[in-house]
């Protein structure tokens, strides 16, 4: 099989592309480029927002107690401001209590309002021990920065 000069060219480039690739690749990643920069934890930082927090006791113990739609939507922008500044053992727990309360704002479009069965109805689509528990934590933390806790 006879290559034309620009065939050759086109193989002996893919060739050398290939080799130089597969070296770059087998000498690894730099450690330096691939790391991520974590923010520092700043308990001043999280313990005011922590205060803020502790405000939605009524909806995070279950009772709903006076709450409406319009709470549960500031309660999950507090949440979702809250995971980035919280301790780092914490985070997975305030994503989890900011999913399981837009599962609620989702709900109470669905249910016209109603609170109470949008509450019911989010509940029957999450682990609602796995819920506690993080509430229990994030408890806990509110109480470490001398605020009143969610739960008693």
């Amino acid at each position: 099989m006879n290559f034309t000069l620009r065939q050759w060219g086109v193989i002996v480039g893919l060739s050398l592309f290939f080799f130089v690739t597969a070296y770059v690749v087998s000498q690894g990643e730099p450690e330096a480029s691939t790391a991520i920069d974590e923010k520092p934890f700043d308990e001043i930082v999280w313990c005011e927002k922590a205060n803020a927090l502790s405000q939605w006791r009524t909806f995070l113990d279950g009772s709903v107690d006076g709450d409406s739609a319009n709470d549960i939507a500031n309660l999950r922008n507090e949440l979702d401001g809250a995971r980035d500044i919280a301790p780092v053992e914490l985070r997975p727990n305030m994503a989890r209590l900011f999913d399981y309360s837009l599962l609620v704002t989702q709900a109470i479009e669905r249910n016209d309002g109603d609170l109470d069965a949008a509450l019911s109805e989010a509940q029957t689509s999450v682990d609602m021990e796995r819920i506690n528990e993080s509430i229990g934590l994030l408890s806990e933390s509110i109480v470490a920065c001398g605020h009143e806790g969610l739960t008693e």
